[in-house]
Protein backbone atom coordinates (compact mmCIF):
# COMPACT_ATOMS: atom_id res chain seq x y z
CA UNK A 1 0.00 0.00 0.00
CA UNK A 2 2.75 2.22 0.74
CA UNK A 3 4.66 1.44 -1.85
CA UNK A 4 1.82 2.60 -4.17
CA UNK A 5 1.03 5.78 -2.52
CA UNK A 6 4.87 6.10 -2.89
CA UNK A 7 4.12 5.39 -7.08
CA UNK A 8 1.92 7.62 -7.75
CA UNK A 9 3.61 10.29 -6.20
CA UNK A 10 5.23 13.21 -8.19
CA UNK A 11 8.97 14.25 -8.59
CA UNK A 12 8.55 17.32 -6.02
CA UNK A 13 6.16 15.38 -3.75
CA UNK A 14 8.74 13.19 -3.18
CA UNK A 15 11.26 15.67 -2.66
CA UNK A 16 9.12 17.09 0.10
CA UNK A 17 8.63 13.92 1.95
CA UNK A 18 12.64 13.58 1.73
CA UNK A 19 12.83 17.04 2.82
CA UNK A 20 10.61 16.54 5.78
CA UNK A 21 11.92 13.16 6.70
CA UNK A 22 15.42 14.47 6.73
CA UNK A 23 14.27 18.00 8.61
CA UNK A 24 12.37 14.94 11.51
CA UNK A 25 15.54 12.93 11.52
CA UNK A 26 17.88 16.04 12.32
CA UNK A 27 14.75 17.41 14.85
CA UNK A 28 15.26 13.73 16.34
CA UNK A 29 18.82 13.49 16.96
CA UNK A 30 19.17 17.08 17.86
CA UNK A 31 16.68 15.55 20.68
CA UNK A 32 18.37 12.39 21.50
CA UNK A 33 21.70 14.51 22.07
CA UNK A 34 20.21 16.48 24.44
CA UNK A 35 18.54 13.57 26.16
CA UNK A 36 22.09 12.02 25.90
CA UNK A 37 23.61 15.11 27.90
CA UNK A 38 20.87 15.08 30.27
CA UNK A 39 21.36 11.50 31.00
CA UNK A 40 25.22 11.81 31.62
CA UNK A 41 24.76 15.19 33.76
CA UNK A 42 22.13 13.16 36.20
CA UNK A 43 24.95 10.24 35.95
CA UNK A 44 27.30 12.25 37.52
CA UNK A 45 24.47 14.03 39.87
CA UNK A 46 24.12 10.41 40.96
CA UNK A 47 27.82 9.71 41.44
CA UNK A 48 28.26 12.92 43.49
CA UNK A 49 25.32 11.97 45.59
CA UNK A 50 26.58 8.64 46.25
CA UNK A 51 30.12 9.62 46.88
CA UNK A 52 28.88 12.21 49.10
CA UNK A 53 26.79 9.53 51.27
CA UNK A 54 29.22 7.06 51.26
CA UNK A 55 31.72 9.98 53.23
CA UNK A 56 28.86 10.69 54.97
CA UNK A 57 28.06 6.83 56.05
CA UNK A 58 31.41 6.77 56.76
CA UNK A 59 32.29 9.55 58.76
CA UNK A 60 29.25 8.50 61.21
CA UNK A 61 30.48 4.96 61.50
CA UNK A 62 33.75 6.30 62.22
CA UNK A 63 31.77 8.50 64.90
CA UNK A 64 30.12 5.66 66.30
CA UNK A 65 33.34 3.50 66.63
CA UNK A 66 34.73 6.56 68.15
CA UNK A 67 31.97 6.39 70.51
CA UNK A 68 32.16 2.77 71.77
CA UNK A 69 36.01 2.88 71.75
CA UNK A 70 35.74 6.01 74.35
CA UNK A 71 33.09 4.17 76.24
CA UNK A 72 35.23 1.04 76.56
CA UNK A 73 38.20 3.12 77.66
CA UNK A 74 35.98 4.75 80.23
CA UNK A 75 34.85 1.46 81.59
CA UNK A 76 38.24 0.15 81.49
CA UNK A 77 39.21 3.23 83.55
CA UNK A 78 37.37 2.90 86.15
CA UNK A 79 38.01 -0.72 86.60
CA UNK A 80 41.59 0.06 86.88
CA UNK A 81 41.07 3.17 89.27
CA UNK A 82 39.01 0.73 91.09
CA UNK A 83 42.06 -2.01 90.92
CA UNK A 84 44.26 0.78 92.33
CA UNK A 85 42.37 1.87 95.06
CA UNK A 86 41.90 -1.70 95.94
CA UNK A 87 45.53 -2.20 95.93
CA UNK A 88 46.25 1.26 98.00
CA UNK A 89 43.66 -0.30 100.86
CA UNK A 90 45.73 -3.51 100.64
CA UNK A 91 49.00 -1.84 100.87
CA UNK A 92 47.37 0.32 103.76
CA UNK A 93 46.24 -2.77 105.41
CA UNK A 94 49.55 -4.62 104.69
CA UNK A 95 51.40 -1.31 106.22
CA UNK A 96 49.26 -1.70 109.35
CA UNK A 97 49.64 -5.69 109.70
CA UNK A 98 52.98 -5.52 109.91
CA UNK A 99 53.75 -2.06 111.82
CA UNK A 100 51.84 -3.84 114.42
CA UNK A 101 53.16 -7.53 113.90
CA UNK A 102 56.85 -5.34 114.16
CA UNK A 103 55.75 -3.67 117.28
CA UNK A 104 54.64 -7.03 119.25
CA UNK A 105 57.38 -9.12 118.48
CA UNK A 106 60.23 -6.12 119.60
CA UNK A 107 58.10 -5.87 122.55
CA UNK A 108 58.26 -9.97 123.52
CA UNK A 109 62.27 -9.79 122.63
CA UNK A 110 62.78 -6.88 124.71
CA UNK A 111 60.64 -8.26 128.00
CA UNK A 112 62.62 -11.59 127.19
CA UNK A 113 65.88 -10.09 126.56
CA UNK A 114 65.97 -7.31 129.64
CA UNK A 115 65.70 -10.54 132.10
CA UNK A 116 68.50 -12.58 130.12
CA UNK A 117 70.72 -9.83 130.23
CA UNK A 118 70.24 -9.25 133.94
CA UNK A 119 69.91 -12.24 134.80
CA UNK A 120 73.85 -13.24 133.87
CA UNK A 121 75.17 -9.52 135.09
CA UNK A 122 72.88 -10.54 138.29
CA UNK A 123 74.50 -13.77 138.81
CA UNK A 124 77.78 -12.58 137.81
CA UNK A 125 77.77 -9.78 141.11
Amino acid sequence: MAKEKLKRMGRFELLELIYQLKKSNEELTLRCRDAEKQLDALKREGAQREDKLRREYEMRIDELRMQGSAKDLQQRMKKLEQQLLTFQLLADQDSTDTEEEQTIPTAGKATTQKPEKTIPQEEGE
